[in-house]
């Protein structure tokens, strides 16, 4: 039981997931579009180009956050407790556990930010009631990330971000007598370290009208993401790359800033079924509350966010398609993530992360105090 328990947090089943790497919480409650709405040092992960947006000087000292699906990881783990190993295999059958988590630290400012991070992903999925088979394929990401932008024509922006991190994974299927007889050696004799480089380009062009729409184009993983093999004997897969074109709108009224968003993803991926590369989102700021909703991958997303001067709170559920198409297998996930965040203004008066997600919808809000 206890080699389940621990394998349980060692692997993740890829099958027709749509598998995304680093994770705000923020963008998640919009249903994942977040391309042209991003303004903060997140865009070294989600579009380089809106670095041009931050206004003043940032420290984010931490951002933890950590996202299951739902209750029943935890329901799950629980049942373990006692059971034989037979017993085990059964509580696994058929249930996909999954669970993320992460971190990083980055300095931020117009044009610029760097930064350190580290994320995980764990899940496990058994099958195969003839012959148990749990398929071991997870991973921990650890490096760092900087960008910078450049503006272009008025209200136009180009930005590049790179990567280079080293990823600690495997991928291998483990049968009923593996997990049974799993002891310090099985884990070291399957996983793999590598490490990757990796190069995002982001444009996005903002027209000056009322509502300030703004047209996003992201290229992920320029051409692809490859590791070299620094220990183990199998090598770490490689990462493909993914094309992002964004549309969002500001409308800006006294009391709320309202920025509805979509995003189409995989644009250059045939294969993946076009309900999945949609994706719908709108968050309503206040001076302290954000509301999100969304639509990601054909599922209904939900977020909210809390400032209290030098932290923020968010929160989020979504869901995801773990077959070829929506609506055939629907895998609910709930996070939540703490920021603690200090900045600076022009003027270099400190304020805290209220101040600012970069020039966005709250600092639009406090300009007209």
């Amino acid at each position: 039981m206890i080699a389940l328990l621990i394998l349980g947090f060692s692997c993740h089943v890829l099958g027709d997931e749509l598998v995304e790497g680093h994770h705000s919480i923020r963008a998640m409650g919009m249903g994942g579009a977040y391309t042209g709405v991003v303004d903060t040092s997140e865009a070294l992960f989600y579009n380089p180009a809106a670095l041009s947006r931050i206004s003043g000087y940032y420290w984010t000292i931490m951002d933890p956050y950590m996202a299951i699906n739902g209750l029943e990881m935890a329901q799950t783990v629980q049942s373990l407790q006692g059971a034989s190993d037979a017993d085990a295999l059964r509580a696994f059958y058929g249930k996909n556990i999954f669970g993320t988590g992460g971190l990083k630290s980055t300095v931020s400012t117009g044009h610029f930010a760097f930064g350190v991070y580290d994320d995980v992903r764990v899940a496990t999925e058994m099958n195969n009631p003839a012959y148990p088979l749990l398929r071991l394929n997870g991973y921990n990401d650890m490096g760092f990330a900087g960008g910078f932008s450049f503006p272009m024509t008025p209200g136009s922006a180009f930005g590049l971000a790179f990567r280079r991190f080293q990823r600690n994974g495997a991928n291998v299927p483990l049968g009923a007598t593996t997990i049974a007889s799993y002891d310090a050696s099985t884990m070291s004799g399957v996983t793999s370290k590598g490490t990757g480089y990796a190069l995002d380009l982001g444009t996005m062009f903002t027209v000056d009208t009322a509502v300030k729409p703004t047209f996003s184009f992201v290229w992920k993983n320029v051409g692809y993401t490859s590791f070299t093999l620094d220990e183990g004997t199998t090598k770490v897969s490689t990462i493909k790359d993914e094309m992002i074109g964004g549309l969002s709108l500001l409308v800006e009224t006294p009391v709320v800033v309202v920025s509805p968003a979509i995003d189409f993803k995989y644009a250059n991926r045939a294969d993946i079924q076009l309900g999945k590369k949609i994706h719908l989102g709108v968050e309503v700021s206040t001076m302290l509350f954000d509301v999100r909703a969304g639509f990601h991958q054909g599922y209904y997303a939900l977020g909210a966010g809390l400032d209290l001067a030098f932290l923020r709170l968010d929160v989020a559920t979504w869901g995801v398609e773990l077959g070829e198409y929506p609506g055939q297998r629907e895998d609910r996930r709930i996070a939540l993530q703490l920021t603690l965040e200090l900045g600076l203004d022009m003027s270099f008066d400190l304020f805290g992360s209220g101040g600012g997600k970069g020039g966005g919808p709250r600092r639009h809000l406090k300009q007209r105090r």
